[in-house]
């Protein structure tokens, strides 16, 4: 499995906040996507991970926001990489 993952994203105009820029929580929702897109890729997407009974959770999300912000219709490249990761199987959540 690859450890890095990069894809190229256009700003939509929804994503954008009344300056043209993207808000935090949109930016997060990039990233989501870019991480949606690195599983698919590597053949470890949901359905994948839902044969064996299993899920994916990620429990730390880590990142730099560079000083020129994009603006709506901009390209900006999305990326992730694999810091840890482990696989476990047949736990049961206590409510």
């Amino acid at each position: 499995m690859a450890t890095e993952f990069e894809m190229h994203h256009h700003v939509k105009y929804y994503e954008c906040d009344t300056s043209g820029h993207p808000t935090l929580a949109m930016i997060v929702a990039m990233l989501i996507l870019a991480s949606e897109a690195d599983n698919k890729e590597n053949g470890v997407g949901q359905k994948r991970a839902g044969q064996y009974g299993g899920g994916w959770v990620i429990i730390n999300y880590e990142g730099t926001l560079a000083e020129k912000q994009p603006v709506k219709g901009e390209e900006v490249i999305l990326g992730t990489r694999v810091r840890d990761s482990f696989w476990a199987q047949g736990f049961v959540a206590l409510l």
